[in-house]
Protein backbone atom coordinates (compact mmCIF):
# COMPACT_ATOMS: atom_id res chain seq x y z
CA UNK A 1 0.00 0.00 0.00
CA UNK A 2 2.76 2.51 0.94
CA UNK A 3 4.81 1.53 -2.95
CA UNK A 4 1.37 2.11 -4.23
CA UNK A 5 0.80 5.65 -2.69
CA UNK A 6 4.44 6.63 -3.41
CA UNK A 7 3.41 5.97 -7.27
CA UNK A 8 0.47 8.09 -7.07
CA UNK A 9 1.99 10.89 -5.75
CA UNK A 10 5.23 10.97 -8.23
CA UNK A 11 2.20 10.78 -10.85
CA UNK A 12 0.57 14.03 -9.68
CA UNK A 13 3.93 15.55 -9.05
CA UNK A 14 4.52 14.77 -13.10
CA UNK A 15 0.99 15.76 -13.80
CA UNK A 16 1.85 19.42 -11.85
CA UNK A 17 5.29 20.24 -13.49
CA UNK A 18 4.05 19.64 -17.07
CA UNK A 19 0.59 20.45 -16.52
CA UNK A 20 -1.51 23.40 -18.54
CA UNK A 21 0.40 26.28 -20.49
CA UNK A 22 -1.14 29.69 -20.19
CA UNK A 23 -0.09 32.93 -21.26
CA UNK A 24 2.43 34.66 -19.69
CA UNK A 25 3.47 38.34 -19.72
CA UNK A 26 6.72 40.87 -19.02
CA UNK A 27 9.37 42.71 -20.72
CA UNK A 28 11.43 40.66 -23.34
CA UNK A 29 11.55 37.12 -23.66
CA UNK A 30 12.80 34.05 -25.40
CA UNK A 31 11.29 30.88 -26.97
CA UNK A 32 13.33 27.64 -27.20
CA UNK A 33 11.81 25.22 -29.83
CA UNK A 34 11.11 21.63 -28.04
CA UNK A 35 8.64 19.16 -28.36
CA UNK A 36 6.88 18.06 -25.68
CA UNK A 37 3.85 15.93 -25.98
CA UNK A 38 1.18 17.36 -23.40
CA UNK A 39 2.59 20.36 -23.27
CA UNK A 40 4.42 22.02 -20.17
CA UNK A 41 6.71 25.16 -19.77
CA UNK A 42 8.03 27.77 -17.61
CA UNK A 43 7.74 31.23 -17.37
CA UNK A 44 8.78 33.95 -14.83
CA UNK A 45 8.11 37.90 -14.68
CA UNK A 46 10.08 40.55 -16.18
CA UNK A 47 12.67 39.11 -19.07
CA UNK A 48 11.79 35.65 -19.12
CA UNK A 49 12.41 32.54 -21.14
CA UNK A 50 9.79 30.16 -22.40
CA UNK A 51 11.34 26.82 -22.11
CA UNK A 52 8.37 24.32 -22.77
CA UNK A 53 6.07 24.32 -25.73
CA UNK A 54 2.72 24.56 -25.78
CA UNK A 55 0.61 21.06 -26.75
CA UNK A 56 -1.66 19.19 -29.11
CA UNK A 57 -4.65 19.75 -26.19
CA UNK A 58 -4.49 23.56 -26.43
CA UNK A 59 -3.01 24.23 -30.02
CA UNK A 60 -4.31 27.46 -31.25
CA UNK A 61 -4.73 29.18 -27.89
CA UNK A 62 -4.03 32.72 -27.86
CA UNK A 63 -1.75 34.49 -25.53
CA UNK A 64 -1.06 38.03 -24.96
CA UNK A 65 0.77 40.59 -22.28
CA UNK A 66 2.83 43.61 -22.77
CA UNK A 67 4.29 44.35 -26.23
CA UNK A 68 3.73 40.66 -27.30
CA UNK A 69 1.62 38.33 -28.65
CA UNK A 70 2.09 34.59 -28.26
CA UNK A 71 -0.25 31.57 -30.47
CA UNK A 72 0.02 28.62 -29.01
CA UNK A 73 0.29 25.30 -31.72
CA UNK A 74 2.79 23.48 -33.03
CA UNK A 75 6.63 24.00 -34.20
CA UNK A 76 7.22 23.57 -38.02
CA UNK A 77 9.11 20.51 -38.81
CA UNK A 78 10.65 19.45 -42.36
CA UNK A 79 10.67 21.42 -45.20
CA UNK A 80 12.62 24.44 -46.34
CA UNK A 81 13.72 27.31 -43.70
CA UNK A 82 12.66 30.80 -43.87
CA UNK A 83 14.29 32.65 -47.06
CA UNK A 84 16.38 34.92 -45.87
CA UNK A 85 16.83 38.10 -47.55
CA UNK A 86 20.33 39.50 -48.36
CA UNK A 87 20.89 42.65 -50.01
CA UNK A 88 22.90 42.53 -53.33
CA UNK A 89 26.60 44.26 -53.04
CA UNK A 90 26.36 44.54 -49.17
CA UNK A 91 30.07 44.07 -48.92
CA UNK A 92 29.84 44.99 -44.45
CA UNK A 93 26.98 42.88 -43.95
CA UNK A 94 24.35 45.20 -42.80
CA UNK A 95 21.39 44.42 -45.01
CA UNK A 96 22.30 47.45 -47.25
CA UNK A 97 23.86 47.25 -50.89
CA UNK A 98 27.13 50.14 -50.02
CA UNK A 99 27.76 52.61 -52.87
CA UNK A 100 31.29 51.05 -54.36
CA UNK A 101 32.71 51.56 -57.99
CA UNK A 102 35.78 49.22 -59.47
CA UNK A 103 38.71 51.59 -61.12
CA UNK A 104 39.55 49.59 -64.39
CA UNK A 105 43.37 50.66 -64.35
CA UNK A 106 44.92 50.00 -61.48
CA UNK A 107 42.26 47.29 -60.54
CA UNK A 108 40.98 48.96 -57.62
CA UNK A 109 37.76 48.21 -55.92
CA UNK A 110 36.28 51.50 -53.50
CA UNK A 111 33.72 51.00 -51.39
CA UNK A 112 31.86 53.07 -49.11
CA UNK A 113 30.23 51.16 -45.71
CA UNK A 114 26.82 52.29 -44.92
CA UNK A 115 27.35 50.43 -41.75
CA UNK A 116 29.64 53.30 -40.28
CA UNK A 117 30.55 55.77 -43.97
CA UNK A 118 34.05 54.51 -43.83
CA UNK A 119 35.73 53.56 -46.94
CA UNK A 120 37.48 50.11 -47.93
CA UNK A 121 39.90 49.62 -50.72
CA UNK A 122 41.90 46.93 -52.21
CA UNK A 123 43.22 46.02 -55.88
CA UNK A 124 41.98 42.80 -57.28
CA UNK A 125 41.76 42.12 -60.98
CA UNK A 126 42.30 44.12 -64.07
CA UNK A 127 40.88 45.96 -66.53
CA UNK A 128 39.80 43.21 -68.72
CA UNK A 129 38.27 40.94 -66.14
CA UNK A 130 34.36 40.63 -65.79
CA UNK A 131 32.71 41.90 -62.02
CA UNK A 132 30.94 39.52 -59.95
CA UNK A 133 30.55 40.21 -56.47
CA UNK A 134 28.52 38.08 -54.32
CA UNK A 135 28.38 36.22 -51.21
CA UNK A 136 30.11 33.16 -52.43
CA UNK A 137 31.03 32.03 -48.87
CA UNK A 138 27.61 32.21 -47.06
CA UNK A 139 28.66 34.85 -44.51
CA UNK A 140 25.94 37.26 -45.42
CA UNK A 141 28.42 39.92 -46.87
CA UNK A 142 29.18 40.27 -50.64
CA UNK A 143 32.55 39.10 -51.50
CA UNK A 144 35.18 40.99 -53.68
CA UNK A 145 35.13 39.03 -56.48
CA UNK A 146 36.03 38.93 -60.56
CA UNK A 147 35.57 36.14 -63.86
CA UNK A 148 38.63 36.39 -66.23
CA UNK A 149 37.47 35.97 -69.83
CA UNK A 150 40.51 34.38 -71.34
CA UNK A 151 41.23 32.08 -68.94
CA UNK A 152 37.47 31.00 -67.36
CA UNK A 153 39.10 31.67 -63.62
CA UNK A 154 36.89 32.77 -61.13
CA UNK A 155 39.00 34.85 -58.28
CA UNK A 156 37.29 35.33 -54.56
CA UNK A 157 38.38 37.64 -51.94
CA UNK A 158 36.60 36.25 -49.01
CA UNK A 159 34.78 39.17 -46.83
CA UNK A 160 36.38 37.05 -43.57
CA UNK A 161 39.56 37.42 -43.45
CA UNK A 162 40.81 38.85 -47.07
CA UNK A 163 42.24 35.76 -47.94
CA UNK A 164 41.68 34.35 -51.86
CA UNK A 165 40.78 31.43 -53.76
CA UNK A 166 40.23 30.71 -57.30
CA UNK A 167 38.96 27.77 -59.85
CA UNK A 168 38.39 27.63 -63.09
CA UNK A 169 35.00 27.12 -64.75
CA UNK A 170 33.63 28.49 -67.79
CA UNK A 171 35.44 29.14 -71.38
CA UNK A 172 36.25 32.28 -73.24
CA UNK A 173 32.71 33.51 -75.14
CA UNK A 174 30.78 32.59 -72.01
CA UNK A 175 28.92 35.44 -69.73
CA UNK A 176 29.65 34.81 -66.15
CA UNK A 177 26.11 34.53 -64.29
CA UNK A 178 26.07 33.62 -60.48
CA UNK A 179 23.49 33.52 -58.15
CA UNK A 180 22.20 31.05 -55.06
CA UNK A 181 20.67 28.33 -57.36
CA UNK A 182 20.45 25.34 -54.93
CA UNK A 183 19.06 27.49 -51.92
CA UNK A 184 21.52 27.18 -49.54
CA UNK A 185 22.94 31.10 -48.80
CA UNK A 186 26.36 30.54 -50.73
CA UNK A 187 26.02 31.99 -54.34
CA UNK A 188 27.43 29.75 -57.20
CA UNK A 189 29.25 30.15 -60.01
CA UNK A 190 27.52 29.75 -63.13
CA UNK A 191 28.19 30.58 -67.30
CA UNK A 192 25.69 31.01 -69.94
CA UNK A 193 27.21 29.44 -72.85
CA UNK A 194 25.83 31.50 -75.94
CA UNK A 195 27.42 29.43 -78.94
CA UNK A 196 25.37 26.39 -77.47
CA UNK A 197 22.38 28.21 -75.95
CA UNK A 198 23.61 26.40 -72.61
CA UNK A 199 24.16 27.05 -68.89
CA UNK A 200 27.03 25.52 -66.77
CA UNK A 201 26.06 25.73 -63.11
CA UNK A 202 28.82 24.81 -60.09
CA UNK A 203 26.92 23.94 -56.81
CA UNK A 204 27.98 25.04 -53.60
CA UNK A 205 26.34 21.49 -52.54
CA UNK A 206 27.67 19.75 -54.68
CA UNK A 207 27.23 18.56 -58.44
CA UNK A 208 27.38 21.12 -61.58
CA UNK A 209 23.93 21.37 -63.53
CA UNK A 210 23.59 21.84 -67.20
CA UNK A 211 20.48 22.90 -68.95
CA UNK A 212 20.01 24.30 -72.37
CA UNK A 213 17.81 27.34 -72.27
CA UNK A 214 18.03 30.38 -74.31
CA UNK A 215 18.62 31.47 -77.86
CA UNK A 216 22.26 32.89 -78.77
CA UNK A 217 21.74 36.84 -78.38
CA UNK A 218 20.00 35.99 -74.90
CA UNK A 219 21.70 37.73 -72.09
CA UNK A 220 21.58 36.14 -68.36
CA UNK A 221 19.27 37.74 -65.65
CA UNK A 222 19.10 34.65 -63.24
CA UNK A 223 16.80 35.67 -60.24
CA UNK A 224 14.31 34.24 -57.51
CA UNK A 225 11.35 35.15 -59.78
CA UNK A 226 9.38 32.66 -58.13
CA UNK A 227 9.92 33.11 -54.37
CA UNK A 228 11.16 29.82 -53.55
CA UNK A 229 14.64 31.18 -52.29
CA UNK A 230 16.61 30.07 -55.77
CA UNK A 231 17.72 31.42 -58.42
CA UNK A 232 16.00 30.50 -61.42
CA UNK A 233 17.92 30.38 -65.01
CA UNK A 234 16.69 33.42 -66.90
CA UNK A 235 17.22 35.62 -70.02
CA UNK A 236 16.32 38.70 -71.44
CA UNK A 237 16.03 38.90 -75.19
CA UNK A 238 16.43 42.15 -76.87
CA UNK A 239 15.10 40.73 -80.28
CA UNK A 240 12.07 39.91 -79.44
CA UNK A 241 9.02 40.02 -81.97
CA UNK A 242 7.35 42.49 -80.60
CA UNK A 243 10.55 44.42 -78.16
CA UNK A 244 12.49 42.76 -75.37
CA UNK A 245 11.39 39.48 -73.90
CA UNK A 246 11.92 37.62 -70.69
CA UNK A 247 12.13 33.89 -70.68
CA UNK A 248 12.38 32.18 -66.92
CA UNK A 249 12.68 28.45 -66.17
CA UNK A 250 11.35 28.62 -62.93
CA UNK A 251 13.29 26.42 -59.99
CA UNK A 252 9.98 25.75 -58.35
CA UNK A 253 8.69 24.11 -61.70
CA UNK A 254 7.42 25.40 -64.90
CA UNK A 255 8.35 28.66 -67.10
CA UNK A 256 7.37 31.84 -67.84
CA UNK A 257 7.49 34.23 -70.52
CA UNK A 258 6.51 38.37 -71.28
CA UNK A 259 6.94 41.21 -73.73
CA UNK A 260 8.28 43.91 -71.59
CA UNK A 261 10.46 46.45 -72.52
CA UNK A 262 12.43 47.33 -75.72
CA UNK A 263 15.69 46.72 -77.49
CA UNK A 264 17.84 49.72 -75.73
CA UNK A 265 16.68 49.06 -72.48
CA UNK A 266 18.66 47.73 -69.47
CA UNK A 267 16.89 45.22 -67.85
CA UNK A 268 17.35 45.68 -63.85
CA UNK A 269 15.15 42.81 -62.04
CA UNK A 270 14.60 43.25 -58.51
CA UNK A 271 12.03 42.90 -55.76
CA UNK A 272 10.24 46.45 -55.89
CA UNK A 273 7.64 45.76 -54.11
CA UNK A 274 9.20 43.57 -51.06
CA UNK A 275 7.19 40.21 -51.58
CA UNK A 276 10.13 38.04 -51.70
CA UNK A 277 10.17 37.47 -55.48
CA UNK A 278 12.56 39.27 -58.08
CA UNK A 279 10.08 41.11 -60.24
CA UNK A 280 11.34 42.04 -64.10
CA UNK A 281 12.00 45.11 -64.27
CA UNK A 282 14.35 47.63 -66.82
CA UNK A 283 15.71 50.90 -67.11
CA UNK A 284 14.95 53.47 -70.32
CA UNK A 285 18.37 55.29 -70.97
CA UNK A 286 16.70 57.81 -73.51
CA UNK A 287 14.29 59.18 -70.52
CA UNK A 288 15.61 57.83 -67.34
CA UNK A 289 12.48 56.07 -67.16
CA UNK A 290 12.20 52.81 -64.93
CA UNK A 291 9.52 50.66 -65.43
CA UNK A 292 8.30 47.48 -63.03
CA UNK A 293 6.38 44.70 -63.36
CA UNK A 294 5.13 43.54 -60.33
CA UNK A 295 5.60 40.02 -59.63
CA UNK A 296 2.11 39.54 -57.67
CA UNK A 297 -0.12 40.28 -60.45
CA UNK A 298 1.95 41.32 -63.44
CA UNK A 299 0.67 44.71 -63.13
CA UNK A 300 3.46 47.19 -64.24
CA UNK A 301 4.36 50.56 -63.03
CA UNK A 302 6.46 53.45 -63.94
CA UNK A 303 8.24 56.52 -62.57
CA UNK A 304 11.31 58.34 -63.49
CA UNK A 305 14.45 58.67 -62.32
CA UNK A 306 17.76 59.65 -64.00
CA UNK A 307 18.37 61.55 -66.71
CA UNK A 308 20.66 60.89 -70.36
CA UNK A 309 24.16 59.77 -69.40
CA UNK A 310 22.90 57.98 -66.38
CA UNK A 311 23.96 54.19 -65.49
CA UNK A 312 21.44 51.98 -63.70
CA UNK A 313 22.72 50.98 -59.87
CA UNK A 314 20.05 49.23 -58.31
CA UNK A 315 20.24 47.99 -55.09
CA UNK A 316 18.26 47.63 -51.51
CA UNK A 317 20.67 50.68 -50.31
CA UNK A 318 18.23 51.17 -46.94
CA UNK A 319 17.70 47.66 -45.81
CA UNK A 320 14.10 47.10 -46.26
CA UNK A 321 14.07 44.34 -48.31
CA UNK A 322 12.72 46.78 -51.60
CA UNK A 323 15.08 47.29 -54.53
CA UNK A 324 15.52 50.96 -54.30
CA UNK A 325 16.02 52.73 -58.24
CA UNK A 326 19.47 54.29 -58.27
CA UNK A 327 21.96 55.82 -60.73
CA UNK A 328 25.62 56.64 -61.40
CA UNK A 329 26.03 60.01 -63.03
CA UNK A 330 29.51 59.74 -64.78
CA UNK A 331 29.80 63.16 -65.51
CA UNK A 332 29.74 64.64 -62.10
CA UNK A 333 30.66 61.21 -60.26
CA UNK A 334 27.33 61.22 -58.44
CA UNK A 335 24.93 58.85 -56.73
CA UNK A 336 21.62 59.72 -56.73
CA UNK A 337 19.58 56.81 -54.83
CA UNK A 338 15.58 56.43 -53.89
CA UNK A 339 15.53 54.89 -51.44
CA UNK A 340 11.98 53.41 -50.89
CA UNK A 341 11.89 54.21 -46.76
CA UNK A 342 14.65 56.51 -46.51
CA UNK A 343 14.14 59.28 -48.89
CA UNK A 344 16.54 60.53 -51.55
CA UNK A 345 19.67 60.06 -50.91
CA UNK A 346 22.64 62.04 -53.48
CA UNK A 347 26.14 60.63 -52.47
CA UNK A 348 29.46 62.04 -54.59
CA UNK A 349 31.81 58.93 -54.79
CA UNK A 350 34.18 58.55 -57.93
CA UNK A 351 35.98 59.70 -60.12
CA UNK A 352 36.40 59.80 -64.17
CA UNK A 353 36.78 56.23 -65.96
CA UNK A 354 35.12 54.32 -62.42
CA UNK A 355 32.50 51.64 -63.11
CA UNK A 356 29.84 51.44 -60.74
CA UNK A 357 29.81 47.87 -59.32
CA UNK A 358 26.02 47.79 -58.39
CA UNK A 359 25.67 48.11 -62.70
CA UNK A 360 27.68 44.70 -62.47
CA UNK A 361 24.93 42.57 -63.42
CA UNK A 362 22.36 44.91 -65.66
CA UNK A 363 22.44 43.54 -69.03
CA UNK A 364 22.05 46.24 -72.14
Amino acid sequence: MRKLNLIVACLLLTVLVVGDVRSQSGGTFTITKSVIAGGGGRAAGGTFTVDGTIGEPVAGTAATGGAFSLTSGFWGGGGNAAQIVRSPFDFDGDSKTDISIFRPAPGEWWILKSSNGGNFATQFGASTDRLVPVDFTGDGKTDVAYWRPSTGFWFVLRSEDFTFFAFPFGANGDVPAPADYDGDGKADAAVFRPSATTWFISRSTGGTTIQAFGIPTDLPVPADYDGDAKADIAVWRQTGVSGAEWWILKSSGGSFATQFGQPTDRSVPGDYTGDGKTDVAYFRPSTGQWFVLRSEDLTFFAFPFGTVGDVPVPGDYDGDGKTDAGVYRPSNFNWFVNRSTAGVLIQQFGIAGDLPVPNAFVRQ
